[in-house]
């Protein structure tokens, strides 16, 4: 994403990001927005079922305080859910200021 989008240093950014499960790639490629920007964003984190440990993991590195959606969801597509049957938390909030 740093190569892509050029955002002055210091801006308000708010970044609402549900690309299928390349969430945590995302944000490891916008590592400079994260770090040089206030940030609010708001991150799916259900369709795998480590992104919310990922995507949790990638926001703390940076300093960011988080929490989740309320509730929990099953992400039918995923083709090893009836295998796993787990529940997911569908979107993570993230702020740094």
């Amino acid at each position: 994403m740093d190569d892509v989008v050029s955002i002055p240093y210091d801006s308000k950014v708010f970044l609402k990001i549900d690309i299928e499960g390349a969430e945590p790639a995302a944000l490891r490629g916008a590592k400079k927005i994260l770090t040089t920007n206030k940030v609010k964003a708001s991150v799916c984190s259900y369709h795998n079922a480590d992104d919310i440990i990922k995507i949790k993991s990638i926001f703390q590195n940076c300093g960011y305080k988080i929490a989740t959606s309320e509730g929990y969801m099953i992400f039918v597509y995923d083709p090893k859910i009836w295998e796993t049957a787990d529940f997911r938390k569908g979107v993570i909030y993230a702020e740094n200021f």
